[in-house]
Order: structure tokens, then sequence, then C-alpha cells
């Protein structure tokens, strides 16, 4: 188990590195557990797929595929069409993911968003603000990533049928929208929690199984809570820098109406809060397999260690440069990760027992 500190983060969490650092494969591991900083000739030497692991920041992605997954072991399917039908839509969704971080920096980067050193520029590599991909490219690259979320969606959509339409539906407003207005409104958080929770989770399960229920959807609120702790975490990170741009995240108004203290004790509080709902699912519906929950108390512990004090102005001497400015982002990720990696196992070990 990774244990998140200040003096020690996993090499998997979503980082920066140096450009000089990196070439050849060592390109490709970190456009996959990181964001890379490339050079303009790195990114012209680069073939098409891994541009798109850079420029869509993949090393995100597993948050989409811990929730589909989630939902696999919910669903425990047995029949090839389910197998089918929960490899689709994990496939659509995290195209359906990449294409929003698209869109993210598109719309940013648009809006003069990413301007003046911001914070997305500074740990990563944001291949439209730096200039080293055309927005005739980029916009290529969006299209078609978008364009292969939608058939695959609509594809999974005509053969089930039924609500599908609707989680379907709902989780397109979430992609185009997410980026402006609704994280511009306070409204992002929400969003993530309801997209990567009870549509991603009970989406699937619908479509593997035909059914949902109220137990599925609380599941996968559950789940949910986990990237929301990661986007809360980010979005108190640059706050300030937020705040600046007009730009009023939840924990901007936090900040301004209780205060940074409280705003940083949300950020555990969140994750204790998931904790605490898998616990009582586990025990409501003889669940035991949500316990893997508590994979991530060690990380929870950390996490609330680290927001006790305010975040640092500069970057700590103990604290890796590449994962700067990223700090209650990166603690929160070793927590999401862990978490659920935990409960994986043990959903998957639940149902190999039952």
């Amino acid at each position: 188990m990774t244990r998140a500190t200040s003096t020690s983060t996993s090499t998997s969490t979503p980082t920066s590195t140096s450009s000089t650092e990196l070439s050849g494969r060592s390109l490709w591991a970190e456009a996959l557990v990181g964001v890379p900083t490339m050079a303009a000739e790195q990114w012209r030497h680069a073939n098409w797929l891994l541009r798109w692991l850079v420029a869509t920041r993949a090393s995100v992605l597993p948050l989409t595929v811990f929730a589909v997954l989630f939902a696999w072991t919910l669903a425990t399917p047995g029949s090839w069409r389910e197998w089918l039908m929960g490899g689709v839509v994990l496939l659509a969704m995290m195209l359906a993911h990449a294409t929003n971080n698209l869109i993210n920096d598109w719309v940013d980067h648009d809006r003069g968003l990413d301007q003046d050193n911001y914070f997305r520029t500074q740990y990563g590599v944001h291949v439209l603000q730096s200039g080293i991909c055309g927005r005739r490219a980029y916009l290529s690259m969006l299209v078609s990533t978008g364009v292969c979320a939608l058939v695959l969606g609509a594809a999974v959509c005509l053969f089930v049928g039924g609500v599908a339409y609707a989680f379907a539906a709902a989780g397109a407003v979430f992609v185009l929208f997410y980026t402006y207005p609704l994280k511009h409104w306070a409204m992002g958080e929400f969003a993530v929690l309801l997209t990567w929770g009870p549509l991603m989770v009970g989406g699937t399960y619908f479509c593997m199984t035909g059914a949902v229920s109220v137990e599925v959807l609380w599941a996968g609120l559950i789940y949910g809570l986990a990237p929301t702790v990661v986007i809360f975490a980010k979005h108190t990170d640059k706050a300030q820098q937020d705040l600046h741009k007009g730009v009023l995240t939840l924990p901007v108004l936090f900040q301004r109406r209780l205060g940074d203290r409280v705003t940083r004790a949300l950020i555990p509080g969140l994750a204790t809060l998931q904790i605490a709902g898998a616990l009582v699912f586990a025990w409501l519906y003889a669940a035991p397999g949500m316990l893997g929950v508590l994979l991530g108390v060690p990380a929870l512990l950390a996490l609330a260690r680290v927001t006790a004090e305010p975040r640092p102005n500069t970057c700590p001497d103990d604290y890796p440069p590449q994962a700067w400015p990223l700090w209650y982002t990166t603690h929160g990720f070793v927590y999401a990760r862990n978490g659920g990696t935990g409960l994986l196992l043990g959903m998957f070990i639940q149902n190999l027992l039952a």
C-alpha cells in the first residue's frame, strides 16, 4: 500500500515530469501514470496514440475504469451478452471521459482561463495552450474521440433500450457542460459525484442486467465519493487562482464563507463519508465485499494530516517537484485509488465465495 505523505508520494499518482527526463518508452509510461511535459520536437515525433494519451490526460481514466468494474462486480455477469455489454460500456465511458478532458482544455483555453501561468499549465503539458498542437489538429482529436464515444453509446442504447437512453443523455450533458457553466457555477463537484456514481455504476449495471435498483444507485453514490474527493481537492489546491479568474467552484465559495480551514477539512470529510457509507451498505445488504474500502484508511489518515495544514506557497523540499503544484490533489488521488482498489477486490472476493 502506498502511504500518502508530504515526504512520500506514489509515482502512480498523476504528476508532471520534465521532458528532459523522458524519452522513448519512459514517455509512454509517464503518459499512462502522469501528465508529462513535452517539447514541441517530442510532440512532432510522437505517434497518434501517444499524443492522444498525453492530450486526454489518460492517467486519470482509471477513475472511470474503477467505476465500471465496480458495476461489473455488482452485476456478476454470467452470459456472453453481459460480458460484451460490460466491455462496450467500459470503452464508451473511457472515451467519454477522455472527450470531457479534451473539452475542458479546449473551453478553458478558448475563454482565456489558462493564460498567465494558470494552474492547469503548471502540472503537465497543455498541448493547446503551449502551442505544440494546433487548433485544427486538436479539434480533430476532440471530435474523433467524441464521435467514437457517441457511436458506442448509441449502439448500447439501441441494443439495450429503456432507461439506457436516460443514463446516456444525463452523462452527455455532464460531458458537454461540466467545464462551462457547471464548474463555474459551483456545480462541478456535484456533476462529478453523480457522473462517476449513480450514472456510471447504475448505467453500466442496467446495460448488463436490464435492471436497476435503489441498492445499486446507492452503491454507485458511495463509489462516486472517491472521484469527488479528487476534484474537491484539486479545486481547493487552485482556489485562489480560480477566485482571481472568476471560477466559482465549491471550494472557492466555501473559503469565502466558511474559511480555508473548514474547506480543507471537507476533503478528508468526503473520504470519511465514503467509508462510512460503505460500512452501512455492507451491514444493511450483507455485502462484506464493501469492507474492502478500508484499504483506503491509511491514505485517509495521511490525507487528514496534510489537509490539517494550509497549502504551502512553494513546493516543499521533501515533496516530489514533478507533482507540484498538485498538493491536496495528489493525496486525494492516492486515497481514491487505494479505496477504489479495495472496493473492487472486496466485491470480487465476495463474488468468488458466493
